[in-house]
């Protein structure tokens, strides 16, 4: 009972450090093999922290517990089995469909504060995480239907965790160039991409500061 207490407090937390790992580890594996292990596995537990973290029913959570069950199945399918371009592609908008359902309810949450806390920032954090991870999932989707969307260095192995990396690289247009979109298509996902992350930033620090000045002057105001 102590660690479900303990789990439920901290959810946010542990979501937190479920997309770093899931940023982080699978990077450092230099075999391909445990690069995809490692993937599967931080992705795995993203899932099941998201779901933790947002859904407070039980009903509820267990019909999104019974997707994750679905998303996780295809994720070690398609680790295990050699499958085919569509089993893949579903799987990823699966995964897209759940990323953006996790956002929306994070954002609720980020809204609904009254005050700035250290959970608040947190949750600011993950969805940023979230969006960039979100949009490595379209532009991996993106180059599943066009195999010409984009040019990537000849250094760079073409993986999921590629595409995560295109994705932050966009959000905070540093733009290395080490991976170019070419297509009509994928050069306005980046326009969009690079905007989104542009506005989160601004957007989140506007509402972040005026929380802040609001609790500080409600506690004023009580004194």
């Amino acid at each position: 009972m102590k660690i479900i207490t303990l789990i439920e407090k901290n959810r946010f937390t542990i979501l937190f450090a479920s997309l770093l790992a899931l940023i982080v580890v699978p990077s450092f594996m230099q075999l391909p093999f445990l690069r995809n292990l490692f993937n599967v596995i931080c992705i795995s537990l993203v899932f099941i922290a998201s779901a933790e973290a947002v859904v407070s029913r039980r009903k509820a959570l267990l019909i999104v517990l019974s997707f994750i069950a679905v998303l996780i199945f295809f994720k070690w399918l398609i680790f295990i089995t050699s499958v085919n371009d569509l089993v893949i592609l579903c799987s990823e908008f699966l995964i897209l469909f759940f990323l953006i359902f996790i956002i929306i309810r994070l954002v609720e949450k980020l809204f609904k504060s009254r005050e700035v806390t250290a959970e608040v920032i947190i949750i600011a954090i993950s969805i940023y995480l979230l969006l960039g991870i979100a949009g490595g999932s379209i532009a991996f989707i993106l180059s599943k239907l066009y195999t010409d969307a984009y040019v990537i260095s000849s250094s760079i192995a073409c993986h999921e965790i590629t595409f995560n990396y295109y994705s932050f690289v966009t959000m905070t247009t540093l733009g290395y160039g080490d991976i170019v979109p070419i297509r009509p298509e994928t050069q306005s996902f980046a326009i969009l991409l690079s905007l989104t992350g542009q506005f989160y930033m601004t957007i989140t620090i506007a509402i972040l500061v005026g929380k802040f000045i609001s609790g500080s002057n409600q506690k004023d105001t009580n004194k």
